[in-house]
This record gives C-alpha cells, sequence and structure tokens, in this order.
C-alpha cells in the first residue's frame, strides 16, 4: 500500500511542437524535491524535434513514460495521461513552463497537513523578455462545497489545472476534447466533490506568456467558446445548494468580459453572431439592458455593455436591486 504521508504523483504534460521550452520543463521536474513521482510526457503528434527530446529523457529515467499520439489537442493529450497515471495524485505541467524545484514538496505536504482534496499555488507569468508578475489567491482555507463553489464563481478560486495538486479519485470527468477552454468545466466538476481546499501564497508555478500567431477572428471565436463553458459551468454549480444569486451574477460578468475581449476583433460577422448570443444569455437571465439592442453598430453594443458594466453607479446599484450582484438570495 502507499504511503499516505508520502504519495505517489503523477504529474502529466501535453506535448506539441515546443523543442524551445520542453527540456527547461522536465528538468525542473526532475530535479524536484520530492522524489515519489511519475511523469508522464504526452507527445501529441509533434513535427519538430519535441518527440525526439522526450524520448532521450524517457530512456535516461525510469520514472518517465512517453506516450506518442496524431495530434488531438491538449485536452486529449491530458486525457491520455490520465487514463494511464497510477499516482494517488495528481499534477499538470504545460510543456512551455517550469516549476520551482519545491512545488511538489510544499504542494503534498499542505495536501497531508490538514487532509486536503487540492492544493492550489500561487503562481509566476513570466515573459522572454524577463517581465514578471505573481498571482497570488485571496484565500488560505476553504472547506464545504457550496462555499467553494462560490468562491471559484467569485474567481478567488482559479479555473486554471496547472497550479493544483488534486486527489485521484476526485477526478471522476475527464477533459472535453476539441475545444479550447477546457480548464473551466474540469475545474468545476472536481471542485463539486471537493470539501477541503487550501492555497499556498508562494509562487510554485512559472507560467510563460507567449503572444500566439491567432488572427483576431479566431479569437473573437475563442470568446464565444469561452462563454459556452461558463454556462455549462453554472448550470453544473446550480444543481448543488449554493447561492445562486452569485452563480447568475458572475455568468453576466463572464459574458460582459468576453463581450468586452471581442471588442478587439474586426470581424463582423463574428461581431454578429456574439451579439446574437449575448442577447440570449440576458433574455435568459431576465436582465434589462433598456435601448441596447437599439444601437445601430455591433461594436458600439459591445462597448455599451462593458462600459456600463465597469463605470455606472447607476447600472450597478440595479443589479443589487435584482439580487444579481450583491449575491444576495435567490
Amino acid at each position: 500500500m502507499e504511503n499516505s504521508k508520502n504519495p505517489k504523483v503523477s504529474i502529466i504534460v501535453p506535448v506539441y511542437n515546443i523543442e524551445k521550452y520542453i527540456g527547461a520543463c522536465i528538468d525542473s521536474i526532475l530535479r524536484q524535491s520530492y522524489r515519489n513521482f511519475e511523469l508522464i510526457l504526452v507527445d501529441d503528434g509533434s513535427t519538430d524535434n519535441s518527440g525526439n527530446l522526450c524520448n532521450k529523457y524517457a530512456q535516461k529515467d525510469n520514472r518517465i513514460t512517453l506516450i506518442r499520439q496524431k495530434n488531438a489537442g491538449v485536452s486529449a493529450a491530458r486525457n491520455a495521461g490520465l487514463k494511464i497515471a497510477t499516482g494517488q495524485l495528481i499534477a499538470f505541467v504545460d510543456s512551455d513552463d517550469y516549476i520551482s524545484t519545491y512545488f511538489l514538496e510544499k504542494m503534498v505536504l499542505k495536501m497531508n497537513s490538514d487532509s486536503l482534496d487540492v492544493v492550489e499555488c500561487a503562481y509566476c507569468e513570466f515573459d522572454d523578455s524577463g517581465n514578471t508578475y505573481s498571482f497570488v489567491r485571496p484565500y488560505s482555507y476553504i472547506a464545504g462545497v457550496g462555499k467553494i463553489i462560490n468562491r471559484n464563481v467569485l474567481g478567488d478560486i482559479s479555473v486554471l489545472v496547472w497550479n493544483k495538486l488534486y486527489r485521484r479519485e476526485l477526478i471522476t470527468c475527464y477533459f472535453q476534447e476539441g475545444e479550447p477552454f477546457e480548464d473551466i468545466l474540469f475545474t468545476a466538476n472536481v471542485l463539486v466533490n471537493c470539501h477541503k481546499i487550501a492555497s499556498i501564497n508562494e509562487p510554485l508555478y512559472f507560467w510563460r506568456k507567449r503572444i500566439g500567431s491567432i488572427s483576431r477572428s479566431d479569437f473573437a471565436y475563442t470568446r464565444f467558446l469561452a462563454l459556452d463553458h461558463f454556462e455549462q459551468r453554472a448550470k453544473l454549480f446550480l444543481e448543488y445548494a449554493c447561492n445562486k444569486s452569485s452563480i447568475k451574477a458572475q455568468m453576466l460578468r463572464e459574458s460582459t468580459i468576453e463581450l468586452k475581449m471581442v471588442n478587439f476583433t474586426d470581424d463582423y460577422r463574428c461581431l454578429a453572431i456574439e451579439n446574437s448570443r449575448a442577447k440570449k444569455i440576458y433574455q435568459k437571465y431576465q436582465l434589462t439592458l433598456g435601448d441596447f439592442f437599439k444601437l445601430p453598430s455591433n461594436r458600439e453594443r459591445i462597448r455599451y455593455v462593458y462600459y456600463l458594466f465597469q463605470f455606472f453607479d447607476q447600472y450597478r446599484k440595479n443589479l443589487k436591486k435584482l439580487k444579481w450582484y450583491a449575491g444576495k438570495g435567490d
């Protein structure tokens, strides 16, 4: 039987065309002060030298398992790792990031000390120019599924999967494949099984911020998908005994944020689609936006929602009257 004070951790790393950074990622994992882990590298059909580099590491260290598969996306790669993971605890690391030498040691110690289901750490965003910024979590310990769900809704518990350590038995659903923002629903499905969560407000994970080549229209389309996932999360959370008004308020907040993000695009077809989707969301949650949909321009409509929410006190007051923004009552 596995020693409960020294549980085995399965670290899952999806790999795709990342030869420039994969060595630093793997090295940071192999340098862990906590030694009882397995590293599962999933080569998701790389066409560069990433797969060969992973294979060289696997031949040198028997803690490494290498899976090769046709390109199917990060969710499919993570799912492939989960299917063969043998650890009591699960961690995810992205292949262009790296972790502190003490990431596992401190996360496992925290997990054991409070008999937690999930541990979340602060993380540091950095880029190749040397710019850094740390993100800490605004909580230390939360108990109870309802409270945990509400704190995720408020954004205090992040939707990210790679700054966390999970007990394996909490993971009852795989990642939704084929779409971005896979973290949102995976985290939600874990948290509805979670009774105790705590944070370590020390940056133990280092997230590399890279400028991708995604087009503006593609970027806008991903915002549509984000809204889909937030709405699916809302439906899941509404099944549990927690503050329903808070969940509805967060749905409004997320739709407002995503509308603002779409304002960066010049693709008017995407804007028209987003406007239609936004209208359905607001109608569903019974929010009156006055003359919002009488505005002649999709761009003006999107800007209107954003600035209305961000800067007008009366709009916030109206939300409070509706028991949405305040998060009070049902």
